[in-house]
């Protein structure tokens, strides 16, 4: 096995701090400014974010085992609050933001959270009216620097930086301190599951728990490279893209860059990602997609049919008498098979197969597939096309994967 030098047993303070001082160059996070403009950031850049940050929650009296929650969608600041709470010694809450002023409420009230982040003014309006029922909850930091308000409760990301920008000048170790303080056992996040009966119940992770699944996860899937990116749009307040996703990327200072199911099909174009997570309704959203773009035309519908035919085929063909096919990176997809099947195949790979790797962005590598069972044929087919897709199987009690196929051991449908 090729040595993989990212799988350490680290806290996420370590991991950050890390990769800002020996991958300070590397583009860290990644997103759009606009439909057709993008901005990104460094290591060394999301380090001083984040230590500025992680400064003025100190200021804000957030200590060591501390509670403090994210209410947000899934954007480049989620990431900036979680590992500024990390850094902090404290414990990140995971609050969906679609959740109602009572739903959120219990969820602060149930773990303690003294303050909250929120996106934007929607979810801070929702918060605030219920903020009488939050007797633990102290202060709201909303997630953008043009809030107008006056509501002495509520602080911009730029003024709790300024707070921390003032503590480290009176104290400048003060950051190093508390990050280095931190241990892999203690609690690091609490997320609240409904797969319970009654109401939502907690389930808290370590350092250690979350850097175990994401170990667990980097063993099996093909080695992370520098240029890797990695594309955000689940929900970063399920453990599957918090874990598989930002977790993984982090461990290997890859990029990651944020889009939504809204944008999903342009911003693959727009970063051409290599790594991918997503879960089975979308690979089907994407498939279709494909199919009707096809039928538009009776001639494009038969050739599109025939590779489909074609691909599954050829699955079928590599497959051992257990059902397992070898997905390893770099495999020759025609090694194996008979000469006619390998020639068809071939042919449907540079009229349709090629075409639709290069709407996904032309650079992918291999995929993640969970929250679901993914059906047999669908799995087949992303792989007769060149997308690796790895199904894996798990739960937020269980820190996401417990079973994730093996490169070179893939079992359709078997999720």
């Amino acid at each position: 096995m090729i040595h993989k030098w990212y799988i350490q047993q680290l806290t996420f303070p370590e991991i950050l701090n890390r990769n800002a001082i020996q991958f300070g160059t590397r583009r860290a996070q990644w997103w759009k400014t606009g439909p057709n403009t993008t901005t990104s950031i460094t290591y060394a850049e999301l380090g001083i974010i984040i230590k500025q940050l992680t400064a003025g929650l100190m200021s804000l009296g957030v200590g060591k085992g501390d509670r403090v929650a994210i209410a947000s969608h899934t954007a480049p600041q989620w990431l900036w609050a979680d590992y500024s709470i990390l850094c902090a010694g404290g414990i990140t809450v995971c609050v969906y933001p679609t959740l109602s002023a009572k739903e959120m409420s219990f969820i602060i009230n149930d773990s303690g959270s003294k303050i909250l982040y929120v996106q934007d003014e929607e979810i801070l309006s929702r918060a605030l009216s219920a903020i009488q029922e939050m007797p633990t909850l102290e202060k709201i930091i909303i997630m953008k620097d043009d809030y107008n308000g006056n509501d002495s409760r509520v602080l911009t990301l730029q003024q709790v930086r300024d707070l921390g920008i003032t503590l480290l000048a009176q104290d400048r170790l003060a950051y190093e301190r508390r990050w280095r303080s931190v241990n892999i056992l203690d609690p690091m996040t609490i997320v609240y599951t409904s797969g319970t009966t009654g109401r939502q119940k907690g389930a808290v992770h370590t350092h250690f728990s979350i850097n175990a699944a994401c170990c667990r996860d980097l063993r099996i899937v093909p080695e992370y490279r520098e240029d890797d990116v990695l594309l955000s749009f689940l929900p970063l307040a399920h453990t599957y893209e918090r874990e598989c996703g930002h977790g993984t990327a982090m461990m290997a200072a890859a990029t990651i860059a944020y889009s939504s199911p809204m944008t999903l099909v342009e911003d693959l174009q727009i970063f051409r990602p290599t790594v991918f997570m997503s879960v089975p309704r979308i690979y089907e959203r994407i498939f279709m997609a494909m199919r009707d773009m096809a039928a538009k035309s009776p001639i494009k519908k038969k050739i599109f049919d025939f590779a489909i035919k074609t691909g599954l085929q050829l699955t079928e063909a590599r497959a051992d008498k257990n059902g397992f096919v070898d997905m390893s990176e770099g495999i020759d997809f025609t090694e194996g098979v008979g000469r006619w099947l390998a020639f068809k195949y071939k042919l449907v790979d540079k009229l349709v197969f090629s075409k639709v790797r290069e709407k996904l962005g032309g650079r992918f590598r291999f995929a993640f597939s969970a929250a679901g069972s993914l059906p047999a044929d669908l799995c087949k087919v992303f792989m007769a096309m060149g997308v690796r897709i790895y199904e894996g199987y798990g739960a937020t009690e269980t820190c996401n994967t417990v079973n994730l196929n093996l490169p070179h051991k893939v079992l359709p449908g078997y999720v």
